[in-house]
C-alpha cells in the first residue's frame, strides 16, 4: 500500500461514521502508516467499527502502542484479527489492557502465528471478557499457565503449540486451561506433539466438544485408540480428524483401525465430517478397509476425507459398495 492511499484510508476512517468492518490483512503497510491509519481512527468520535483485521502486516511495540490508542475510540469492538504480526507478548500487553473495555462486546480474537510466551496480560483479558466465543492461539508458544478461565469460549484452536507428555508435564497446564473454559465445543489440536498416553485426559477436559481436529498430532496409529475411547464417551461428536497421524505403522495397526471401525457401526455414532487422510510420510493402503466397511452400517457421516492412502483400485471398489449401501 503507497503513502497516497493509506492518507485517503487515515482521512476516510477518521470521520466516517457508518464504516463496520476494516480489514487490511496481508496489505504490508510501512509502520508510519500504519501509525497515521490508527492515529486518524482515534480521532474519529463517530468511530462506529466492530471489527478491525490487521493480520499480516509487521506490527512492532510502537505500532501496537498506537493501535491500542486507537481502540480505545472505538465504542463496541466485536473481532480484532493480528495474525502473522510479528508480535510478542511485550508489545501486545498495553493492547490487551486497552481490549479489557470491549469485556461486553467482544467475540473473536485471532493472535495466531505472535509469540505470546507468558502473558498475563492475555489471562486477565480473558477472565474479563465475558462473550468471547473464538480464541485463535495456534502457533504462539503459550504458555498455558498463564492463561485465565472463560466460561464464553467456545472455539479454541491451539494447533501447533506443543502439548507433549508425562516427560516434560505441560500437558498438565493445558487440560487445567482447557477444563476451566467449559463450554468449548470447536477444538483444533492439529500439530500438538501430543503423545497418546495423555489423550484420555485430554478429552475429559473437553466435556462439551462437538468439533475435534487431531490431525498431524504426532499420534502416530495410537490415535486410533484415542479415537475409539473419545466416540465411546462422548456421543456428541460431530466432526473429528485424524488425518495425517499414519506414519511409523506397526504389526498391531490393523487390528486397532478394527476396533475404531466398530464404533462408526454403532446406531448412536453421531459422526458426520471423519478426516483421515494420508500423506507421503504415512498412508492406510489397504488397512483402511474395515473403516470403508464399517461405513456401509454408518447413517451418519455425510463427508469423509480418505485421499492419499494409496489405496488403489481395492478402495475405490470398496468405497463404490459403501456409496450404493448408503
Amino acid at each position: 500500500m503507497d503513502k497516497d492511499t493509506s492518507q485517503y484510508l487515515g482521512s476516510v476512517l477518521g470521520t466516517n461514521g457508518t464504516i463496520h468492518t476494516a480489514s487490511f490483512r496481508d496489505a504490508q503497510i510501512p509502520r508510519d502508516q500504519i501509525i497515521l491509519i490508527t492515529t486518524c481512527l482515534a480521532n474519529n468520535r463517530n468511530n462506529v467499527l466492530k471489527s478491525i483485521d490487521f493480520s499480516g502486516n509487521n506490527l512492532e511495540p510502537k505500532v501496537l502502542a498506537s493501535l491500542a490508542s486507537s481502540l480505545a475510540a472505538v465504542g463496541r469492538l466485536e473481532s480484532l484479527s493480528l495474525s502473522k504480526c510479528g508480535a510478542n507478548n511485550l508489545g501486545l500487553a498495553p493492547l490487551f489492557k486497552t481490549m479489557e473495555r470491549y469485556s461486553n462486546s467482544l467475540t473473536h480474537l485471532d493472535l495466531s502465528h505472535n509469540k505470546l510466551e507468558s502473558s498475563t496480560a492475555l489471562g486477565q483479558l480473558l477472565s474479563t471478557s465475558i462473550v468471547l466465543k473464538t480464541l485463535n492461539l495456534s502457533a504462539t508458544a503459550v504458555d498455558f499457565s498463564s492463561l485465565r478461565p472463560s466460561h464464553s469460549l467456545t472455539s479454541l484452536d491451539i494447533s501447533c503449540n506443543k502439548i507433549g507428555g508425562h516427560k516434560d508435564m505441560k500437558h498438565l497446564e493445558a487440560f487445567k486451561f482447557l477444563s476451566s473454559c467449559p463450554n468449548i465445543t470447536k477444538c483444533n489440536l492439529a500439530q500438538t506433539a501430543m503423545s497418546t498416553e495423555i489423550s484420555d485426559s485430554l478429552f475429559n477436559s473437553l466435556p462439551s466438544v462437538t468439533n475435534l481436529d487431531l490431525s498431524h498430532s504426532n499420534a502416530a496409529e495410537g490415535v486410533f485408540t484415542a479415537a475409539f475411547n473419545l466416540l465411546s464417551k462422548n456421543r456428541k461428536i460431530t466432526h473429528l480428524n485424524l488425518s495425517g497421524n499414519f506414519n511409523n505403522p506397526t504389526k498391531g495397526r490393523r487390528r486397532l483401525i478394527e476396533v475404531f471401525s466398530e464404533v462408526l457401526e454403532r446406531e448412536d455414532c453421531q459422526l458426520e465430517y471423519l478426516g483421515l487422510a494420508g500423506n507421503s510420510k504415512g498412508q492406510l493402503r489397504g488397512e483402511i478397509m474395515p473403516i470403508v466397511f464399517a461405513l456401509m452400517k454408518n447413517r451418519s457421516i455425510q463427508h469423509v476425507d480418505i485421499s492419499g492412502n494409496a489405496g488403489g483400485d481395492g478402495l475405490a471398489l470398496g468405497m463404490s459398495k459403501a456409496l450404493q449401501v448408503y
